[in-house]
């Protein structure tokens, strides 16, 4: 998708349209209203939503609600495809129910809600077409109800608590501690008797921080993207990108081993199977399969280890 439209969404996605935790209240709207302003120039101003005509101002108080309803709310391309006028996107879309919903958004099921604080992510499907480098309609598919389940006002689907809470522990791990280095929420994920690769360790939640430490101090834009993910029991299972700039002095620990790798300046993309058990929503066993092979022929430091 090597488009205008592709740029955009994932400025979009990558959050410079989006508010952050961390900003003060003048600095967030800021954001919000260069969020707001972007519908000039892509949105047209005859767009339609799910075949009703609502414009540049309809698409811009939608966006206003959402970020209002959910000031942390991310948008993330897991996967999309092009053909003639239409985009299609499938995205994960994730945020913290902080504030009351104004206009019928996600089903008009959260107008006049008061807040629950639960975060949420679900998956969601949008179809655009775009005429004369404008977005001129748009369609999506979400699960309004998995959202509603997890915000807790709507009864879950027995059975299936236990899995959802353990899939939502495992990827927000990856996003707050590995994407974003905020390893002061370590206790929101790890419990104290963690073990890693089958090893027992004094203090696992200190392992976790020194390991993201490493890796982020050797790679400062590393990023983890989870691709697909599965849950059963206690267990967690999934397939996800890895990938990062060199930038940095990388210390090996195990499994790895071998001297320190100067940094490169170059970049990589790997594929990761990981492996979680949970108990009480925590994480307390991590197995993985990497393509280190992979990682270090892309950084160039393949020879380091034919010595």
């Amino acid at each position: 998708m090597s488009t205008w439209f592709e740029k955009w969404y994932r400025r979009k996605a990558d959050g410079r349209f989006q508010r952050q935790p961390d900003c003060g209240v003048a600095a967030a709207r800021s954001v919000q209203s260069r969020r707001h302003g972007c519908c000039r120039g892509i949105f047209a101003e005859d767009s339609r939503n799910h075949g009703r005509q609502v414009g540049r101002a309809g698409v811009r108080a939608v966006l206003k609600d959402i970020q209002s309803t959910f000031p942390d709310v991310q948008l993330a391309i897991v996967d999309s495809v092009v053909e003639g006028e239409w985009v299609v996107v499938r995205c994960t879309f994730t945020g913290t129910h902080r504030g009351v919903g104004r206009i019928p958004v996600n089903g008009g099921m959260l107008m006049g809600v008061q807040p629950t604080g639960r975060h949420f992510e679900v998956q969601h499907i949008h179809m655009y077409r775009v005429r004369n480098g404008e977005i001129t309609e748009h369609f999506a598919n979400r699960d309004d109800i998995g959202m509603m389940q997890q915000l807790g006002l709507l009864p879950a689907v027995p059975g299936n608590d236990l899995c959802d809470a353990n899939k939502a522990c495992v990827r927000r791990q990856f996003e707050e501690l590995w994407n974003n280095g905020h390893l002061d929420r370590i206790d929101d994920f790890f419990a104290k008797d963690f073990m890693n690769f089958g090893q027992q360790y004094q203090d696992g939640r200190a392992l976790v921080k020194h390991i993201v430490t490493i890796w982020r101090t050797a790679f400062p834009d590393l990023r983890f993207t989870v691709d697909s993910m599965v849950a059963e029991g206690d267990s967690v299972m999934c397939e996800a990108s890895f990938q990062g700039t060199h930038l940095g002095e990388l210390q090996l620990i195990p499994p790895l081993e071998g001297p320190s790798l100067p940094p490169s300046g170059k970049t990589f993309r790997v594929k990761h199977m990981h492996r979680f058990r949970l108990k009480e929503a925590k994480i307390v066993e991590h197995f993985a399969v990497r393509d280190d092979l992979g990682m270090f022929k892309q950084l160039g430091h393949l020879g380091t280890f034919s010595r």
